[in-house]
């Protein structure tokens, strides 16, 4: 069922498009996003083991680069659909981490368009955006476990 304010558009031609949205939602699918985040986590996980092993700072940077743009994305995608489907209740912290995501996909996106626009230019605090995101992917990950343990155990 769709949260207070969205049942007017299930009766319209968007109906289609709106669930296809809400079936995204990690609250009404905990199970793709643990799944997502799991993934994220692996991925964030091996990028710091590489940033440690690979002495070809070429392919650590290009790697470095997609994989920061592509994690900070993924993140963008999760609190805007959580924003959303909260609409009018959605919390300080829920917006905090919106703004918090999206200027992290800016940077991203900025050092990758720079990083390809002046290649010999060494990219920044790899390590530690590898770390923090290792860790904020452990915490997305056990909070859609949680999710998904909930909706399990409500049935």
């Amino acid at each position: 069922m769709p949260p207070d304010g969205y049942e007017h558009l299930l009766e319209t031609q968007d109906a289609r498009r709106v669930a296809w949205i809400l079936a995204l939602v990690p609250e009404k699918n905990p199970g793709l996003w643990v799944t997502i985040n799991v993934v994220m986590l692996i991925w964030s996980s091996f990028m710091l083991v590489t940033i440690f092993l690979d002495a070809k700072r070429e392919f650590r940077e290009q790697f470095y680069l997609f994989w920061s743009f592509a994690t900070t994305a993924v993140w963008v995608a999760e609190v805007i659909l959580e924003v959303w489907y909260h609409k009018s209740a959605s919390s300080c912290r829920q917006i905090f981490e919106l703004l918090v995501a999206a200027y992290l996909t800016y940077a991203s996106a900025v050092t990758l368009w720079k990083k390809w626009t002046h290649p010999g230019k060494d990219v920044d605090e790899e390590l530690t955006d590898a770390m923090i995101s290792t860790v904020a992917y452990f915490y997305a990950s056990e909070e859609t476990l949680r999710l998904l343990w909930y909706a399990m155990t409500a049935d």
